[in-house]
């Protein structure tokens, strides 16, 4: 969803900046200092998550390779539980990486502290572990 939201935001800027070359209308930059700030930090923490896969693979094709399940496949089996599980429906914010990082590009104001809570507890959980983990097998692995 991160990376979804950050593309089409790319997408909306370049649009924005060609309709005002092209048609002399105005350009339209209506987000707010606290939208900005939440729309980087989403973006740095989905770069962070690039890195991490990164040094916990070492290796560039499966690197890219679990991006693409962590961003897309896993978001889509945790959707797809929540929808038919009530159980999960609850539960689904705090596990969920995609779906609690979501709030940080809905430009709604500011975050509760509910929703910083589900991105801290999933951003250790998804990030800071693994990272950890990945780490510490960079720090034994012989030069090469």
């Amino acid at each position: 969803m991160s990376s979804r939201s950050c593309s089409l935001s790319a997408i909306g800027a370049l649009g924005n900046l060609l309709n005002a070359a092209l048609t002399s209308a105005p350009l339209v930059g209506d987000v707010s200092q606290t939208d900005f700030w939440y729309f980087l930090l989403g973006s740095v923490l989905g770069l962070l998550i690039g890195f991490m896969l990164g040094i916990l693979i070492r290796a560039s094709s499966g690197a890219i390779a679990a991006y693409f399940v962590y961003s897309f496949l896993l978001p889509t089996i945790f959707l797809v539980l929540a929808t038919n599980q009530a159980w999960f429906k609850d539960l689904q914010p705090w596990v969920d990486v995609t779906y609690a990082q979501g709030f940080l590009f809905t430009f709604d104001g500011a975050l509760t502290g509910e929703q910083w809570a589900n991105i801290a507890v999933t951003g250790f959980t998804w990030l800071l572990i693994p990272l950890a983990v990945g780490l510490g097998f960079v720090m034994r692995a012989e030069v090469k």
